[in-house]
């Protein structure tokens, strides 16, 4: 990808994935962050519709198996630490 037509082809390949629901390419960084239902969309679904519009996608090394796990432990991650929040703020109005 070298402009943001690219990015644009890219981003139009990507959102015509059934399942996908959001997507942004960083022209800069040569990624895309895609949002989309878990399960129902996997990375050579993604591979492919990159392909499919004329780029090639490096190997990312990514089971969709791992990506679930992956944004299952963010959510833990984030459901734990807006537990800790929730508890400082508590003592707080009662201390």
């Amino acid at each position: 990808m070298t402009c943001t037509s690219c990015v644009a082809h890219v981003e139009d390949g990507l959102r015509s994935v059934p399942g996908v629901l959001n997507v942004n390419v960083d022209l800069a960084a040569g990624r895309a962050k895609v949002e989309m239902i878990l399960g129902s969309v996997t990375i050579a679904d993604l591979r492919h519709a990159v392909e499919d519009v004329g780029y090639e996608v490096p190997d990312v090394g990514d089971s969709s198996e791992e990506l679930v796990d992956r944004e299952q432990e963010r959510e833990r991650e984030k459901r734990g630490l807006v537990s800790k929040l929730a508890s400082i703020r508590k003592r707080r109005l009662n201390g």
